[in-house]
């Protein structure tokens, strides 16, 4: 991105201004900058006026990097070994998650030490998503009803509304099921996130496909998209 507007702006310059001396030093010194993406201080000889705007255009880079970051400040978190220790009959938290870097960025949000909540650091509108699968395993459920609920629970004490999900089946063997679930809110400070299930059957487990090369339990996912 950094790069994308300096070339801009040395075009802007060469054909509005044309390059004199002066220009022409400016001119190498961002050529340089483009070459080894620093933002050191330049050793060429610049004059007082032209030092101050290369500061003040550098200081713009910075500023313009950190809001594209935080304009798209995103957290994933995933469990991503079996939950096959099922609490039938109660809204239970989904635990045992891990936060990904390759798939969090902005410092919006962290998972709790807990491995099942996460605390919200800045504050914002923001989307979530994620889902949840299910399988059955026992031979002792195929063929009995169930039904599987899940939901976003905030501060201990809240639903959110659009997280609210679930399904009735009469389980069949080899039978999976997936919970999706999206929506938004407006979160602050200090908030905490819980990911939830209920069931009424303590039999299921909750774990996807082996088929798939990143298997998972279940997912909660935030992207801060405004204030």
């Amino acid at each position: 991105m950094k790069k994308i507007i300096l070339i801009l702006f040395l075009i802007s310059v060469m054909f509005a201004q044309g390059i004199t001396d002066g220009k022409r030093t400016m001119q190498n010194y961002f050529i340089d900058f483009i070459a080894d993406s620093t933002l050191g201080t330049s050793n060429y000889g610049i004059s007082t006026g032209q030092r101050l705007f290369q500061n003040e255009f550098i200081d713009f880079l910075e500023w313009a990097d950190t809001t594209a970051r935080d304009s798209c400040g995103t957290i994933k978190i995933h469990r991503i070994v079996t939950h096959d220790t099922i609490t039938a009959n109660s809204w239970t938290d989904c635990s045992g998650m891990t936060q990904f870097d390759s798939e969090t960025q902005g410092g919006v949000a962290e998972l709790n030490a807990d491995g099942k909540t996460i605390d919200i650091l800045k504050d914002g509108f923001y989307q979530f998503g994620g889902c949840l699968h299910t399988m059955y395993p026992g031979a002792g459920i195929w063929g009995s009803p169930v039904t599987i609920l899940s939901r976003l629970f905030l501060n201990d004490s809240t639903e959110l509304r659009c997280s609210q999900r679930g399904f009735n089946v009469s389980v069949s063997q080899d039978e999976e099921g997936i919970i999706s679930y999206n929506g938004t809110v407006g979160l602050s400070v200090g908030d905490a996130i819980n990911l939830q299930y209920y069931t009424n059957n303590g039999n299921i487990e909750f774990w996807s496909n082996s088929n798939f090369e990143n298997r998972i339990a279940y997912t909660l996912w935030l992207i801060r998209c405004g204030n």
